[in-house]
């Protein structure tokens, strides 16, 4: 791939506190941002895409998406920050 597109950057990642997102995060790219250019591919942010967009429907049902997205994500975050204590280990559920 040419161009690479992320939804959140490493630091709303970083915010939310799951170490496997984190660990995730730093195999692929070994680092603790996303590099806008390299020499295979370059990144790109879909929020400043969706934000860039001229008013109407498409962005609507973009903002839409990432919300219903971004919900589901905090979600999921508390239900790991909830249930950690339980798993000392930090084991995921396939490890």
């Amino acid at each position: 791939f040419r161009r690479c597109f992320y939804l959140y950057p490493y630091e709303t990642t970083k915010q939310q506190g799951i170490p496997h997102d984190l660990n995730i995060m730093y195999e692929l790219w070994r680092v603790e941002r996303y590099q806008e250019r390299n020499a295979l591919c370059s990144t790109a942010g879909l929020l400043p895409l969706i934000d860039a967009l001229p008013p109407g429907d498409d962005k609507a049902e973009l903002e839409a998406t990432v919300a219903r997205i971004t919900k589901q994500y905090d979600l999921l975050a508390c239900k790991y920050h909830s249930e950690k204590a339980a798993n000392p280990n930090n084991k995921m559920a396939f490890n």
